[in-house]
């Protein structure tokens, strides 16, 4: 087997970390970084995208997975990503929509598409 290469490169010149995202996706992405960065900092990891990479948290972060099986659909987690960080990523995903949950709000502003 073997998964072939090659990234798509999006058009668009803001390509910084959580570029395209606002609002709670934005904020799911920040806390999955965060995470991530912990994740390295106690595994002596030097490199964190080897835990998950950009596209994974971006993937979490559009999708708000909180099952195993929604995890498993975003793109970059298999069997042994899951294995060995689903419970913690989902725990991130889970914490960060409870705070979306209990913060309060004035009233639910609908985002209409334009």
């Amino acid at each position: 087997g073997g998964g072939g290469g090659g990234s798509g490169q999006a058009s668009g010149g803001d390509d910084g970390p959580g570029a395209g995202l606002e609002g709670g996706e934005l904020e799911l992405y920040d806390a999955l970084r965060t995470w991530r960065g912990g994740v390295a900092r106690s595994e002596g990891r030097r490199r964190p995208f080897m835990i998950v990479t950009e596209q994974v948290m971006r993937g979490i972060a559009t999708t708000s997975p909180t099952s195993t099986k929604e995890l498993l659909a975003v793109k970059g987690i298999g069997p042994k990503k899951l294995e060995r960080y689903g419970e913690q990523l989902l725990e991130v995903v889970r914490s960060h929509l409870l705070r979306q949950r209990t913060s309060p709000q004035d009233g639910y502003d609908l985002e209409l598409p334009e």
